[in-house]
């Protein structure tokens, strides 16, 4: 199987939707095959404003490998593509024939830079090495800059130096450049010559000879850079970790005096005022003053917050009616990797 091409963004409700391109299983820039939108395989949700396609193309077996061009069009000539508006490529190989895409027709969260990407494509499927390119890579150690086939700058989903969680499909390069950039410039590419190079960068894909553009970041001497990828879903961040951002917890909606027996409820906020998304894996609330009391709120997988988001929930906490009379103060802290992260507290009389 080729594997899954996912392609975001708004689009018109109640629209039909078709995979077109230079194959006959595509139709040859025709009408295109009808993409489903109805929970069956491929499909993973009905009515979820996401249309998926599954097509075998056999007419290339005698050519393979063969790079298929694709767009995505609806039913009032409205068409879907790369960077510039410029088709999709599916590489196909003896055991990658089928085409499997998605077309996403629901707004991108919030977390999401705001850009004007359309597209996305997983290359993943493709198994391909990706590298951090522009004119930054000789301040990060490479030998010059805008060099696609560098080791240096290449991206990795190992959980080290940067990266969050490994083989979570998010891929990351962390350096610090031995001088101040302004304005610097970069791309996400396929590791390998220019030529034919498979490039991502602020407006979507892009495929020799299109181009994409340039993100654009800023970081002072010996400030960390991190690039974050995720080919799967087109998305891309490169943020500047300068002030060491973090999440930060709110508490908000408390009261200032309970009775004894009474209950306590507030809202716990984990709030990413960064560039990047961040993650937590553990909350806890204490409680000091007349009594004490330790309670987990959460403890399990990381949650990520992105970048611009906040998560949270509201806690309840019951007074018991022997609860001895003073003013007690409530703190949540969040952690991440055993390392506390951010803590907020206020106080409560209990009467």
């Amino acid at each position: 199987m080729f594997g899954m091409t996912t392609v975001c963004l708004v689009a018109s409700i109640g629209a039909q939707y078709y995979l077109t391109g230079d194959v006959p299983e595509l139709t040859d820039w025709g009408q295109g095959m009808a993409m489903a939108d109805d929970g069956i395989d491929p499909d993973l949700g009905a009515d979820d404003g996401i249309f998926t396609i599954a097509v075998a193309i056999s007419s290339a077996d005698s050519l393979l490998p063969e790079i298929v061009d694709y767009k995505v069009r609806d039913d009032e000539d409205g068409w879907y593509g790369g960077a510039g508006g410029q088709n999709m490529q599916a590489v196909l190989s003896d055991s990658l024939d089928e085409l499997v895409v998605t077309f996403d027709t629901n707004e991108r969260p919030a977390w999401y830079p705001d850009a004007p990407w359309s597209i996305s494509d997983d290359q993943l499927a493709n198994g391909y090495t990706w590298v951090a390119v522009g004119d930054f890579q000789f301040e990060c150690g490479e030998s010059g800059d805008w060099f696609p086939e560098s080791s240096v700058t290449e991206l990795h989903d190992d959980g080290l130096d940067g990266d969050i969680e490994a083989g979570d499909g998010i891929y990351s390069y962390l350096c610090a450049p031995d001088v101040a950039v302004e304005g610097a410039a970069a791309k996400i590419v396929r590791q390998g010559p220019w030529g034919g190079a498979v490039k991502f960068g602020s407006d979507g894909w892009s495929f020799d000879p299109g181009d994409s553009d340039n993100v654009s970041f800023s970081a002072g001497p010996d400030t960390p850079v991190l690039f974050q990828f995720e080919p799967g879903l087109g998305w891309l961040s490169v943020a500047s970790l300068e002030g060491g951002c973090d999440l930060t917890v709110a508490l908000s909606d408390y009261p200032a005096t309970v009775e004894q027996g009474g209950t306590v409820s507030y809202r716990a906020e984990a709030e990413n005022g960064c560039e990047l998304a961040l993650e937590f894996d553990r909350a806890v609330m204490n409680i000091t003053g007349p009594a004490s009391l330790t309670q987990v709120l959460y403890d399990g997988r990381d949650l990520r917050v992105g970048a611009g988001n906040s998560i949270g929930s509201t806690v309840r906490l019951g007074v018991p009616p022997v609860a001895p009379i003073g003013t007690y103060t409530l703190e949540v802290t969040i952690s991440r990797d055993g390392t506390d992260v951010s803590s907020d507290r206020f106080s409560l009389d209990v009467q």
